[in-house]
């Protein structure tokens, strides 16, 4: 490698460039390029050329031309100024030659759709044509010649057929509402009795602050709830199978909106300290004959 080359050979790698790139810039073919870092100047095109090309090189990587003229002129053989060297424009590709080799499939199967789309709204519409003038033919045949109506267009007087239909009323019993009473109150334990449903169902939500309660239901107080905290304002449902009652311990009734099987118990007048409640599924008197 000679020394000039090898100085725009470290130029080039500082700024990060490659071959490629310099002969984007200079239109100087990668060969020759090559070739001028490498110290090999017999293969450019002559002497002319070798100034030529040079200068390009280095104008690109920003590196005076004139001094690397004057300290390398042995090197390249030269021994007056660089002159300006102007490059021909290369010839600009028809826009044939540039069109992209990928693009020609797509653009066939377009005209392939084009075409297919064309002769089908071509059929389609003659035959929507052909429909109307037989239906107006059909029409014109009909008004022209009376007896050739169809069957279906004659009906007979029929005094079975005729006869109105007997209006047959349905009855649907109508479920019993859901009540909710308070059977009993012992004390600080409420019992109420849910009749008119098939199960419990209790939403609570305490009102003004958090309420701790333990929830139990069956006959042998199954647990539910062991011990949890009910926090204010959030709404709280259980749902308790048929013929399972349902028992709630809890710390303050009075400030909890209590609401079963969609009836609100009003809960003002209970205590604020220890509560029980106790819910009681009750059958109807015509479930219970069943």
């Amino acid at each position: 490698m000679s020394e000039l080359g090898h100085i725009l050979q470290q130029a080039r790698f500082e700024q990060g460039l490659t071959l490629d790139d310099i002969q984007e810039k200079t239109k100087i073919q990668k060969r020759y390029l090559q070739a001028i870092e490498e110290g090999r100047y017999e293969v450019l095109p002559g002497k002319f050329y070798i100034r030529a090309f040079v200068k390009s090189y280095a104008e690109v990587l920003g590196l005076p031309i004139t001094p690397l003229f004057q300290e390398y002129a042995q090197e390249l053989d030269i021994h007056d100024e660089p002159q300006d060297f102007e490059y021909v424009t290369p010839p600009k590709k028809s826009w044939l030659s540039s069109i992209d080799g990928k693009w020609i499939p797509r653009f066939l199967v377009i005209l392939f759709f084009v075409i297919v789309g064309s002769v089908i709204y071509y059929y389609a519409d003659d035959l929507g044509q052909l429909n109307k003038n037989q239906k107006e033919s059909t029409v014109t045949s009909e008004q022209t010649n009376p007896s050739s109506m169809s069957y279906q267009n004659y009906t007979k007087d029929d005094p079975k057929e005729t006869s109105a239909p007997k209006n047959e009323e349905v009855v649907k019993e109508e479920p019993l509402p859901v009540t909710v009473q308070l059977a009993k109150q012992e004390d600080k334990n409420y019992y109420y009795e849910v009749h008119g449903a098939d199960q419990i169902q209790v939403v609570l939500k305490p009102t003004l602050r958090d309420v701790w309660m333990a929830i139990k239901e069956g006959k042998n107080g199954k647990s539910v709830e062991d011990s949890f905290t009910a926090k204010q304002n959030q709404s709280y449902t259980f749902d308790f199978p048929q013929g399972s009652p349902a028992y709630f311990h809890l710390g303050n009734a009075k400030e909890i909106e209590l609401t079963v099987n969609g009836v609100t118990i009003d809960t003002s007048a209970m205590p604020i300290n220890l509560t029980y409640w106790h819910f009681q599924l009750v059958p109807d008197e015509e479930n219970s004959k069943q």
